[in-house]
């Protein structure tokens, strides 16, 4: 049972060690929030929406471009317009994801989608079928990495505490 006991102290501690090793790493995939509001004649209206994605090649960019299926870096896209006095509120999915260029740490992002009756451009301009003219951004696309806990943290610490608790109960003469 010592044995036993023993062993499981060894793999808490060697779970915990690989858990700050690689904790420490930036982690590739991330999840970013972006918001854009100042549109004509209505400065209370917004887009807001998220992308996920990950630098597959370590360029400090996460992109999307529909003709390089096998270097996009983007697997989840979503944005809604809130409306506005004469255009219509709309979201847009992957689907709708024409483009996306986002250089880490920035504070920007170069988004296009294009849906059935409404495009949109982070560039300033939103175009719906229904509607002659575009409507303008006063304001450029603000962009914030969304924090999510990385499930590997938790299994090294878990296993280094089910370590320390079978250490603790040899310590004690709990199995003598």
């Amino acid at each position: 049972m010592k044995t036993l006991i023993h062993s499981l102290s060894i793999i808490g501690k060697t779970g915990l060690t690989i858990a700050i090793f690689l904790g420490n790493k930036s982690a590739n995939a991330s999840t970013f929030a972006f918001y854009q509001s100042g549109w004509d004649g209505n400065a209370e209206t917004e887009v807001t929406g998220t992308f996920s994605g990950y630098d597959k090649d370590g360029d400090n960019i996460i992109s999307y471009d529909p003709d390089n299926s096998d270097e996009n870096e983007i697997y989840d896209y979503e944005m809604s317009f809130a409306g506005h006095s004469t255009f219509d509120e709309f979201t847009h999915t992957m689907d709708d994801l024409f483009m996306l260029e986002y250089m880490l740490g920035d504070s920007s992002a170069v988004i296009v989608s294009l849906g059935d009756t409404s495009n949109y451009d982070s560039e300033g301009f939103i175009q719906q079928d229904n509607q002659p003219n575009a409507i303008i951004a006063s304001e450029s696309v603000s962009v914030q990495n969304v924090q999510v806990p990385e499930p590997r943290s938790w299994i090294g610490l878990m296993l280094f505490s089910l370590g320390a608790y079978c250490k603790r109960k040899t310590d004690t003469g709990f199995f003598d």
